[in-house]
This record gives C-alpha cells, structure tokens and sequence, in this order.
C-alpha cells in the first residue's frame, strides 16, 4: 500500500499547515472491492493554428483539449450563474461564470476549462471586452473568486482561445501571464487543482451523485501529466504520487456512489455496547467533515461529533484504531487548504483521522513516529501491549526515561506531563480545568520526573539555535527550562534566567536577521517569562518588555504573547509593561501607517471577549479608543439579500467581516473606531449595552457607562470567557 503526503503546487503560493506535515497522508490506490473505469484518451482531430505561444504550452493544449481541457468549440460566449464553491469557508451556491454555453443550453465551458451544468443562463457576454479586461494594463489574469478563476483569465484561458482559433486574443493573455504559461506543466496543476477543488466541494455538501466525473477527469489529467515527456518544473509531490491520489479518489467517488450509506445516528450508536459502538464510529470515519480554523491552520477533527464520540470511547477504542490506521484505505470529507484565495485543496484519510484520535486517547503515541510509516502500525500495536495497562502519566514518565529517544520525544512527553487529561484524552484538543497529570504521580516519581527533566536539559547544552540540525534540541532546551522552572522554581528559575538572556540577546543581534522571524525560538521565549512570572520571580517583567520590544509587533499573538497580562491581570510590573505596549499600538491605530506596522484595531476588539479583558492595561487601553472618533471602515448592505457586513481599513492591510450587529440604514455610512469597540465590549457579561442603530446621544452615553465599567478599580469579571486550547499558552 503506497502512501503520499498531501501537497501544494508550485506554481501557486506555498501551503503551510502546521498540523499537516507529517501526519496528512492520504491513501493511493484502490479501495479493495471497488471497480473503477478510467477515460480513455479521446482524439480531438485539433491541431494547433501557427502562433507565438510556448511550444510547451500548445502541446500541453493538444494533449489535455477533450481530456480533461474542456472544448469550447460551438458553444456561445455568455454570462451564467453555476453552483459551486471554494471547499473552503465559501457556501455552496450560485455564483456568476463566463463560458462557452453548448446549442442545448445545459452546459457551460467556463474560462477556467471546466465544463459544468448551466445553472442560468444570464445572457451573451463580450468575449472582447472579457479580453481587454485580462490584458494591459490592470489585467485580471490569474486573479479568482476564492481560488475559482471562473470568471477571469487564468492558465488555461489562453489554450481555449486558441481551440477557438483565437490566436492574437490567446497570444495576449499569454504575455500578460508572465512565466507561466512558458510551460505546459502549467495547464495540467490548473486543470488538477480545478477538479480536486470541485471534488471537495461535492464531499463537503454530502453528495453521492456526480463524483465519478469528477474524479475521472482528475485522474485522467493526473495520468496524462505522468506521461508528460517534457521535464517536470514542480519540484516536491511527483507526478507519480499525483496520480496515486487521483486513483485513491476515484476509488472513493465510485465507493461513494454504488454503497450510498445513511447519515449515522450518533444516538442510536450511543447506545450500542462498546465493542459495537467503537466499530459503528471507525466506519463512520469517512463521513467526518471537521472545520480548518484559520489559514494558514490546522483542522479541527475534534469539531465533529462522530470524532469526539470515538475518543470518548478511550483505551477500550485503541486496538481498532489501529487496524484502522494501518489498513483502511478510504477518505473522508475533510477538506484542507493553505489559503481559501489559493487553488490547491487537501482530502484527508480515514487513517489520518484514525492517528488523531490515536493521540488524542495516547497522546504518548505522538513519540512513536517510524521513519517508514508502513511499520508504524506494528509498533503502536507492540507499544500499546506493553503500555495499556499503565496510566497516562506512567507511560510518559517511561519515554522520559528512555535514553534512546529523540530529544522531541523527550520534550512532547514533559509537556504532556503538565497538562491535564479528562477521561476522553481531549486534553490537546480542549479547555479543562482537572490538574496536569504530573499531580496524579506519586512523591518519588514526581522527584523522578523532576530528575529526569534535569538530565534530559543538561544533555542538550552543547545545541545552539544557529545549526540547523541542533535548532529542535536547541527549542527542547528551552522547553525544558520552563517546565524544570514551573516544577521546581529553586532549580529551574537561574537556568531560565541564563537561557533568556542568551535568546534575547541572539534575537536582537544579526543572528536573528540572518535567520529571519524567530517564531519557534519566540515561543519558548514567551513561555519561559511565563514560568517567571507564575515563580514571582521580580525580574519577570523586565524579560516581557524586551521580549515585545524585540518582536515584529505585526507579529505579536495578542492572546499567546501578552498572556502575562492575562494571567497577573493586576501586578503593577507587568500591567506597566502592558500599559506601554498599548500605547505604542495606539499612536499605531491613530497613524496612517497602521495598516504597515501595528497589529490593527480589529485584533483588539476581539480581546474585549477574552480572558485579556481582567487585564488593567487592556481596559486602560479600550478606554482610550472609546474616546477615539476615527473612520475605521464602513458599513454595506448587500441588495437583495438581508447579508450585511463592514469593511475596514485601520488594520494590516484591511479587510472585511461579516456584521450580525444590528445596523439597518447604516448601509455606506462610516465605521467608528469607538463605536466598534463599544459594539464589542456589550457582548461582555454585566457590560453596558450598546447598538448601531441608537441616536448619537444615546451611543455616546451608552460609552460612557462603558468607560466608567472599565475603569472601576475593583474590576474582576469572575466568570471571563476562556480560551479554546491553552496548551500552547503554557507548553
């Protein structure tokens, strides 16, 4: 069974998924039992016109026009309105299209090459008009809806022109297309990027009709491109792995559409016995549609039911997800992506999801990563023979003391250590307030465990953060020095003190240029100030004001980095440190250069909604900006729809958001800075009400009772609002 890491093409901006490296893997070949037919190659009897394009690209044209290229040819110029969507945070729904529309009007060759049923028909377009628009000056080439170029140039557009005999029209938006379209290698990513994102799309809305096209036309460009003579320009993902996918997926759209399955009853299967019910929910994996959370980011298996369900099912459930992982070869209906803008989108395995919620249950596992992952399988099985009778704390004080582990493996099982557990093993994944597993050892083996930290950090004294080879020891280190901090205070606060003035100082000197952002080495940074200051330590607050002086502040996590804030929301040091970091943000927000060098004014709305808002210096902060009348953005009303939203411009680079506010009438008028904030602090419990529709006067009482809330010297809100995962706050 071969395997292959999910990718990114070259030719669009690089996909960085944190939590996608080594785990994303999707299986390639056929779902065993499942008959698949693959498209033949259909001859088009086409032979390129004389032009200026790249040879390369007219033979990629020849090669893919019919198979996989769509053929315009007969088909009239039109505007039309398709279902569709990006498979990433956009709706599935009509969205306006230009193409080809056939004689019987039920389908549509769109610019992007795709052919896709008519929606409707809006009527004809100006196929010059479209031309000139995606030329010269301003050109639209390449530019798309959401990473769907179906209504703009792109790297197909100019091979249709040319089916079309279109010559001078395809050779101009070739110029424009830069490097591009140089190569024919460039045709073949758009059309696979195309049908893969399509395919997504299908997943996600639950479909079980119109997969099998789909798929076969990806596989058959994906194949098409492996017999592709001229020498690749991707480097990374090979064609041969390409196809692979593409084989893996048309196995599941036939899968999919010859055993339609019902949506699961989560209900029923609650209250099956165990044994059944664990392998009800491994078979139901593939039905698993979790949420990406941000981008770039990870995705978020534990925001479906079917995912959560099984992890509650524990150690009982840990044999099977091992045969799962080893030898289920579906996918489910999670869909990753770098950037939603982007075109290239991810399917995640059945396995991958089993591995998760392998280690959401035996986080230790983690530490268990086989350079060949077929074998991986058989050592958890081993490992998990030997350790399932041990509790969660026992079997990470065992790889702690297992001299032939990697240093991260060492690190991953201190850190685990110090956070807690609840009896679903969801500790990575949510908020708990159970003590860190450490407190359930016993007095001799918490000495054991503060003895082993010591040894594993002295053994890691020699790495620097400048060998690349060293730089994950080097972070270990660090990592270490914080828990031995937290620990044992009288041990760990002089070596923690030793290893931030080492860091700061390499931060601030060349070192930290050459290597660019520090973002690794700046966690452990902050973690470290974090132990100092939950040790007392006096000289804590003078570690944070370096540590965000020596920050890009376009880089700052308000909610990770300031978390001194949050967690000594009253020590007059530290709120000091605060005091003067907001004041920097505010000349930020109040200058034009805001949207280059400060962090922006919708970051720190959000913060009125989070633990940060028992922060002194916050509140001080938000009573400046209630006195602010600046224009932020605007309000906009969609005609047609009840969808409103704001735009905004005080923020890195600007943007947009959805407004659920009540602000009826208000379509065009300006975005207060002050308003805004006001909006946001009411959704604060015991806050001072405030709405967007109220006269001036009232809104401007309705901030003064906000700013006298604030300012209350006895301030605590008891019942703050919590953050999600605070594992990486503290490890």
């Amino acid at each position: 069974m071969a395997l292959s890491r999910f990718h990114s093409n070259r030719f669009l901006p690089a996909i960085a998924l944190a939590s996608l490296t080594i785990f994303a893997l999707l299986v390639v070949g056929c779902v065993k039992g499942t008959e698949t037919q693959k498209l033949t190659r259909a001859e088009s009897g086409w032979k390129a016109p004389q032009s200026k394009l790249s040879p390369d690209y007219v033979k990629a044209v020849e090669t893919l026009l019919g198979n996989g290229l769509a053929d315009p040819r007969g088909g009239t110029f039109s505007k039309v309105k398709i279902l569709v969507s990006d498979a990433a945070w956009k709706p599935y729904g009509p969205m306006d299209a230009l193409g080809w529309v056939k004689d019987d009007g039920k389908t549509v060759v769109c610019v992007d090459g795709v052919e896709y049923p008519v929606h409707e028909l809006i009527g004809k377009a100006d196929l010059d008009q479209f031309i000139a628009e995606n030329t010269g000056n301003g050109s639209r080439f390449g530019r798309s809806q959401n990473g769907m170029p179906i209504a703009s140039s792109n790297s197909a557009t100019p091979g249709l022109l040319l089916a079309l005999g279109m010559v001078s029209a395809a050779e101009e938006l070739a110029t424009v297309s830069g490097a591009q379209l140089s190569y024919g290698e460039s045709l073949f990513v758009h059309l696979q990027n195309r049908y893969r994102m399509i395919y997504a799309t299908y997943l996600k809305q639950n479909m079980s009709k119109g997969l099998i096209p789909i798929a076969q036309r990806l596989e058959q460009v994906s194949r098409l491109r492996q017999d592709w003579t001229e020498p690749p320009i991707l480097s990374g993902v090979s064609r041969e792995q390409l196809l692979e996918e593409a084989d893996a997926i048309l196995s599941d759209a036939y899968r999919r559409e010859n055993t339609p399955k019902r949506s699961i009853d989560l209900d029923a299967v609650a209250k099956l016995k165990p044994a059944e019910r664990t392998t009800a929910l491994i078979e139901a994996l593939d039905e698993v549609v979790a949420q990406q959370m941000g981008q770039p980011g990870g995705v978020a298996y534990s925001s479906d039911p079917i995912f959560r369900l099984l992890v509650e099912q524990g150690d009982a459930a840990i044999p099977k997800l091992i045969d799962c992982y080893e030898k289920d070869e579906r996918l489910s209906r999670t869909v990753s992506f770098g950037r939603d803008f982007m075109a290239a989108r991810n399917i995640h395995s059945v396995r991958t999801i089993a591995w998760s919620a392998i280690t959401a249950i035996w986080p230790s596992a983690k530490a268990l990563r086989t350079e060949n992952q077929q074998d991986l399988a058989a050592v958890l099985r081993a490992e998990w023979i030997e350790n399932q009778s041990l509790k969660p704390a026992a079997r990470l004080i065992r790889r702690l003391k297992d001299d032939s582990a990697t240093p991260k493996e060492w690190g991953d099982s201190a850190a685990a250590l110090m956070m807690s557990a609840d009896s679903n093993g969801m500790s990575y994944q949510t908020y708990t307030e159970q003590d860190p597993l450490f407190k359930s050892l016993s007095l001799e083996d918490r000495k054991l465990m503060v003895d082993l930290v010591q040894k594993r950090y002295q053994s890691l004294l020699s790495a620097t953060p400048l060998n690349g080879a060293e730089a994950v020891s080097y972070g270990v280190r660090l990592r270490l020095t914080h828990i031995l901090t937290i620990l044992e205070p009288s041990i760990g606060r002089e070596k923690t003190l030793a290893e931030l003035e080492k860091l700061q100082e390499f931060r601030r000197g060349e070192n930290n240029k050459r290597m660019g952002r520090m973002d690794l080495f700046s966690s452990h940074e902050r973690r470290m100030i974090n132990s100092l200051v939950s040790a007392d330590d006096p000289r804590a607050a003078e570690y944070f004001e370096r540590f965000l002086n020596n920050t890009d502040q376009q880089r700052i996590s308000l909610t990770r980095d300031l978390q001194p804030l949050w967690t000594n929301p009253k020590d007059p040091k530290i709120q000091l440190v605060g005091d003067k970091f907001f004041a920097k943000q505010f000349e930020l927000i109040r200058s034009s250069e805001s949207s280059r060098k400060g962090l922006g004014v919708v970051e720190f709305m959000f913060l009125s909604l989070t633990p940060m808002i028992n922060s002194e210096s916050l509140r001080r902060f938000f009573v400046r900006c209630l006195g602010e009348d600046m224009v932020m953005g605007t309000f906009t009303e969609h005609p047609g729809t009840s969808k409103k939203s704001i735009s905004y411009s005080l923020n890195r680079g600007g943007g947009g958001a959805a407004q659920t506010e009540n602000s009826s009438g208000l379509n065009g008028k300006p975005l207060i800075v002050s308003e805004y904030l006001a909006s946001s602090i009411s959704h604060v419990q015991g806050a001072p009400k405030f709405d967007f529709s109220w006269a001036s006067k009232k809104k401007k009482e309705a901030m003064a009772a906000q700013i006298k809330w604030l300012s209350d010297p006895n301030f605590q809100l008891k019942s703050a609002p919590k953050f999600e995962d605070r594992s990486d706050f503290l490890f």
